[in-house]
């Protein structure tokens, strides 16, 4: 994935715009700047036999998705926000996670890969619990 800015926009995109959305202002628009136009393109030809990944993180992940999304990166994606919801991709339904059943797990296990996202000012939640519940399952399991 390679991203080149190509000018700038007059109104940002929404996931740009997401802190300006929640704070509930009666005049947001007044608020708004011109941001960067970001041109992404992939070098990643679509491969055969891609691979399910899982992110568990944050709403920092929506931007990164915005762009992956759109890739040949992957066959399909999960992510456990914040380990409370499932959002998968490019199908299947939100659905929340119940860590006292084992489902999640199944789940997680299909994945060849695990990216764990965290905002530096919450490093010390690393996972929101989810590293630290799949080794208790796993070692239960074994």
């Amino acid at each position: 994935l390679t991203c080149s800015i190509d000018g700038k926009r007059t109104t940002p995109l929404q996931i740009d715009r997401d802190l300006l959305s929640v704070a509930n202002l009666w005049f947001p628009q007044q608020l708004i700047q011109p941001t960067a136009k970001v041109v992404r393109s992939f070098d990643a030809q679509p491969q055969e036999n891609q691979e399910r990944i899982l992110f568990v993180g944050t709403s920092f992940l929506w931007s990164l998705f915005h762009h992956l999304d759109k890739a040949p990166f992957f066959r399909e994606r999960d992510m456990y926000y914040y380990f409370k919801r499932s959002f998968p991709f490019p199908h299947g339904k939100i659905t929340p996670i119940k860590r006292e059943q084992p489902r999640w797990i199944a789940r997680a296990l299909k994945s060849k890969y695990i990216v764990l996202e965290v905002n530096e000012g919450f490093i010390h939640r690393l996972g929101y619990g989810f590293p630290k519940r799949m080794l208790r399952e796993e070692s239960t399991s074994n």
